[in-house]
C-alpha cells in the first residue's frame, strides 16, 4: 500500500508540473550532470521466482520508454563530452544526462544498441576485459540463481549461518512462489558477500551450493558477454568504451600493485581492440569511496580523465571527476515516473556526500 501511495504521489507531482518548476527555480547556475547506470536487459518478463536472478534487468519496452523520454525532454550527451565541459572551467552548457552500462553483457548489443541507434543517443560501456567474448557466471548471478532455486524446507537458518560464519537474516518461507522474501534475503546476502575478499567469497559460494544442492543438481545459467567484434562495431557508432578492470576485482581487498595492473591492462586491451583512446573508468561495486582515494593517482597516471562510482546523485563543476555519481530509472514504461525520476535526479542530494 505504501509503495502504491508513493507511486501515485510521484505521478501527481510530475503531472502537476512541480518537478519542472522545482528545477527551474534552482537556476542556470546549478546545472547538473545526471549519469544513468544500467547493467543488463532481458528480452522477456521472467517467471515470478526467477525475477530475483535479474532484479535490476530492464525489458526492451522499459528501456525504450526511458530513451523516448530522454530524447523528448532532456539533453543527452556522451559522458566524455560532459566531463570535458565540467573540467573546462566553464561548466556544463545545460542540464545533461549521460547513459552508461557496466560489465558488458551481450544484451547491450542485442537489445540496447539498436534502441540507442533508433533514438540517436550516445552511451558509454565499461568493460570487464577478461570477460569479453566469454560466457560468465558472476558471483552475484551465482548467488541469485541459488536463492531462486533452493528448496528452503531442506535447510535451516543455522545451516546457512554456519557456512557464512556471520549473522544472517531469517531464511525465506518454504513457499517456492514467495519471490519477495527470497529477493530480500538474496539482497542481504549480496551486501554481506560484497565485503569479502574475492577468494573467500568464492569459497563461501561453493559451500552454499553444496548445502543447497547436495545431490549436485544445480546448473546455473551463464551470461553471454560482448565479443570484441560487437565492441568494435558499437565503437564505430556512437558508443564509447571504458574500463571496469580485467576481472571485476574488489578494490578494498586488493593490493595496490594488482589494482594498478588490472586498470592499466584493461585500458590497454580496449585501446588495442578498438583503436581509440580510453579515458573513462568505473569502480567495480562502486561504493567503497574511501578506498578509491588511493586509486585516483593510478587513474591519472594511466591517462584516465574521469571515473564513476555507484552512489546515487548528480554532478557539477564542483564534483571530483574521479568520483562521479550515477543514478537509475525505475523499471517502468510510465512517462510520469520516468520523468519524475529524471527531474529529481538533477536536484537530489548526493549519496556519497552522506557516506563521506
Amino acid at each position: 500500500m505504501k509503495t502504491r501511495i508513493k507511486t501515485l504521489a510521484k505521478k501527481s507531482l510530475y503531472t502537476a508540473g512541480f518537478c519542472r518548476l522545482h528545477r527551474h527555480l534552482a537556476g542556470p547556475s546549478a546545472r547538473r550532470l545526471f549519469i544513468l547506470m544500467y547493467h543488463t536487459l532481458t528480452p522477456h518478463n521472467p517467471p515470478t521466482v526467477a525475477r530475483i536472478v535479474n532484479d535490476d534487468a530492464l525489458m526492451p519496452q522499459q528501456f525504450e520508454a526511458h530513451l523516448r523520454e530522454l530524447a523528448r525532454h532532456h539533453h543527452v550527451v556522451s559522458l566524455a563530452q560532459a566531463v570535458g565541459e565540467i573540467r573546462s572551467g566553464n561548466g556544463l552548457q545545460s542540464d545533461s544526462v549521460a547513459i552508461t552500462f557496466d560489465d558488458g553483457n551481450e544484451s547491450v548489443y542485442t537489445i540496447a544498441y539498436p534502441l540507442l541507434k533508433k533514438y540517436g543517443l550516445p552511451a558509454t560501456v565499461f568493460l570487464i576485459t577478461d570477460w569479453v567474448g566469454n560466457k560468465v557466471l558472476s558471483w552475484w548471478q551465482h548467488l541469485r540463481e541459488m536463492i531462486a532455486k533452493v528448496d528452503f524446507s531442506t535447510v535451516t537458518h543455522t545451516d546457512v549461518r554456519n557456512v557464512l560464519q556471520m549473522d544472517i537474516p531469517p531464511i525465506p518461507p518454504t513457499n517456492s512462489l514467495d519471490a519477495v522474501s527470497r529477493s530480500r534475503f538474496c539482497l542481504r546476502l549480496e551486501l554481506m558477500l560484497w565485503h569479502m575478499p574475492d577468494e573467500v567469497r568464492g569459497q563461501k559460494l561453493s559451500q552454499l551450493q553444496e548445502l543447497f544442492f547436495p545431490r549436485g543438481d544445480f546448473t546455473p545459467n551463464v551470461e553471454r558477454i560482448l565479443t570484441w567484434a560487437q565492441v568494435r562495431e558499437m565503437a564505430d557508432n556512437n558508443i564509447e568504451f571504458g574500463s571496469h578492470t580485467k576481472t571485476h576485482i574488489n578494490i578494498p581487498f586488493t593490493d595496490s600493485s594488482t589494482v594498478e595492473r588490472e586498470i592499466a591492462e584493461s585500458k590497454s586491451e580496449i585501446e588495442n581492440k578498438i583503436q581509440r583512446e580510453v579515458t573513462g573508468f568505473a569502480y567495480p561495486y562502486g561504493r567503497a569511496l574511501a578506498s578509491y582515494v588511493a586509486v585516483e593517482p593510478i587513474l591519472r597516471k594511466h591517462g584516465f580523465t574521469y571515473a564513476c562510482n555507484a552512489c546515487a546523485g548528480n554532478n557539477s563543476t564542483s564534483s571530483n571527476p574521479y568520483s562521479l555519481c550515477r543514478g537509475s530509472l525505475p523499471l517502468t514504461t510510465s512517462v510520469a515516473l520516468i520523468n519524475y525520476t529524471l527531474f529529481r535526479g538533477f536536484t537530489r542530494s548526493n549519496e556519497n556526500d552522506k557516506m563521506a
